[in-house]
């Protein structure tokens, strides 16, 4: 066991219980002051000008006094911090001493919690001082009487180094990681996220589509996603993996066909033959949600079972979970964010949405805006086709906006995710592991505390649904063992915030009867006596900086 750091077995995940706390997430508003530039005679440097009373109210900007400018100025950004849904355990302000070209900086470093993602409050505050939105207006006061001039008016992120290596540690255990590179990972990710920009200013109905919140299905209804949704577990019909791979194939054609009804692109088979350039993979003729389809295929059974093993919980071994892969997925592409809005409706209304994200309102980490919906079909399994055999099924669409999409595809793109590949490489990891990696990354810039809880959760599911696939293998020992792995799960999940109430509402309604007999519990009641786990709960900072388990979404 390695000095100072335990490994612990939770539900299966492996998480590191470090003798020291991590340094917090923090963004910084950095604003550089005009600085006039005159050359001397006789070739002399030229040296900035700034007057007197300037540089006395930049001087003041450093305490915390009520009655300075430097209160003014925090206040108002607080202010602005809380517009959007932030209050931030500390502000603190200060100015550099040093010129960088001929310029002097005012810097605002906010401590983040938990409770919101990193990069989504750097692009709101960003849009709130671009674009002077109200709620900005103190505070870009304030600094106007400050600093007199201001060139430039930048938030950036400066996420925890400290963070992300203890995740690549944990997740990618096998690998020696170069704690000192952490820092160039961390700048090229943020790059990647930034190219987008542009396109997005120049959007028409982006106001629109930003409005719209992610979805899930809670209680049998497609409701908006909160901190206090009680999510559905979006589970496919079948359990393990042969089934999805057999099940996979119907469920696309079948998606294909409802999308474009009697085309020649539903019914054309996509496989490995079939280029990806191909034209044949694409459909442009009339459609239920019009633009332009494209199918990518169902993905293969190398790439599968890559995603079991990377899922795979400790008391999951010799274990094929599949219960919650994606394996049929299609892409449509709209000229116009209208079109992908009346898509969304349609898709909505014309399907069983099972969730929805909009990653317009919530991009991840690095950037791209899409929106995601997941739709859930009745299919006839093609095992049993002598006799109806009915399973649900769950499939993937893709919205994407032609303009951001041609710049996800751009040279630009590329170089900047291999910059992030060759950062990752200077930090130990080799190839194999960079999709892997690239997910710890994003995890680490963009955790949020519901996305913590909706981790926890979906640990407290999994273990249901190995419960489901094992119950009649479950003897007399292994009972006890069994009931201490739920209870574990439902702990975790509790110190992640999660309601009491919530968790055991979902162990009620998707335990079956079968699996409480076998287990001989009363879930409700075991937990009023106090039947949980023996061993120390993980804190919620420790959770966020430990959780070992990330899923990525293609």
């Amino acid at each position: 066991m390695e000095q100072g750091i335990h490994l612990m077995k939770v539900n299966g995940a492996l998480m590191r219980d470090c003798q020291q706390d991590l340094l917090p997430t923090r963004l910084r508003v950095r604003a550089r002051l005009a600085r006039a530039r005159a050359g001397a005679e006789g070739g002399r440097r030229a040296r900035p000008l700034l007057d007197q009373a300037t540089l006395q109210n930049l001087q003041k900007a450093i305490k915390r006094n009520p009655s300075t400018m430097g209160s003014r100025l925090i206040n108002g950004l607080e202010k602005v911090l809380s517009a959007n849904g932030v209050k931030a355990r500390r502000v603190t302000l200060m100015k550099t001493n040093n010129f960088k070209d001929g310029l002097r900086e005012l810097v605002c470093e906010v401590d983040i919690p938990d409770t919101v993602s990193p990069c989504g409050l750097q692009r709101a505050l960003q849009a709130s001082f671009e674009n002077a939105h109200s709620e900005a207006a103190g505070f870009l006061h304030a600094l106007r009487l400050a600093c007199a001039q201001v060139s430039t008016l930048e938030v950036e992120v400066r996420p925890s180094k400290e963070r992300l290596v203890n995740n690549l540690r944990m997740t990618i255990p096998n690998i020696g990681i170069n704690a000192r590179r952490g820092a160039a990972v961390m700048e090229a990710a943020l790059k990647c996220s930034a190219i987008y920009k542009p396109v997005l200013d120049e959007s028409a109905d982006l106001s629109e589509v930003l409005s719209r919140p992610s979805k899930c299905v809670s209680g049998g209804q497609l409701v908006p996603v909160t901190h206090e949704t009680l999510r559905d577990p979006p589970w496919q019909g079948v359990q393990k993996l042969s089934g999805l791979l057999a099940m996979s194939g119907a469920a696309h054609q079948q998606l294909k066909e409802r999308l474009a009804p009697g085309s020649s692109w539903a019914k054309g088979v996509f496989g490995d033959q079939v280029p990806r350039t191909h034209q044949s993979r694409s459909w442009r003729g009339t459609s239920l949600i019009g633009g332009s389809l494209y199918d990518p295929g169902v993905k293969k059974r190398e790439r599968l079972s890559e995603e079991v093993i990377l899922a795979q919980r400790i008391y999951e071994q010799q274990d094929t979970a599949a219960h919650d892969l994606v394996a049929s997925r299609l892409h449509a592409h709209f000229t116009s964010l209208s079109d992908l809005r009346d898509a969304w409706d349609i898709l909505e209304t014309s399907f069983e949405v099972i969730w929805v994200n909009n990653r317009f309102r919530e991009p991840d980490a690095f950037g791209y805006p899409c929106v995601q919906i997941a739709v859930k079909q009745q299919v006839q399994d093609p095992r049993h086709c002598s006799k109806e055999c009915v399973l649900a099924h769950i499939s993937k669409i893709t919205l994407h906006y032609e303009p951001l999409f041609q710049v996800k595809i751009s040279v630009t793109a590329e170089d900047l995710h291999e910059e992030l590949q060759e950062a990752l490489a200077k930090c130990g990891i080799d190839g194999s592991s960079f999709d892997l990696a690239e997910a710890v990354v994003a995890n680490v810039l963009d955790c949020t505390r519901i996305q913590m809880q909706r981790s926890a959760v979906e640990e407290v599911e999994r273990v249901l649904a190995f419960l489901e696939r094992y119950a009649l293998q479950i003897g007399e020992k292994e009972r006890d063992t069994v009931k201490a792995l739920l209870w574990d799960s439902v702990a975790q999940a509790e110190a992640m915030g999660c309601a009491r109430s919530n968790l055991l509402k979902i162990l009620e309604r998707y335990t079956s009867h079968f699996v409480k007999a076998t287990l001989g519990i009363q879930l409700v009641e075991d937990r009023a006596r106090g039947v949980g786990p023996t061993r120390k709960v993980l804190s919620k900072e420790k959770f966020r900086s430990s959780y070992g388990r990330t899923k990525t979404v293609n």
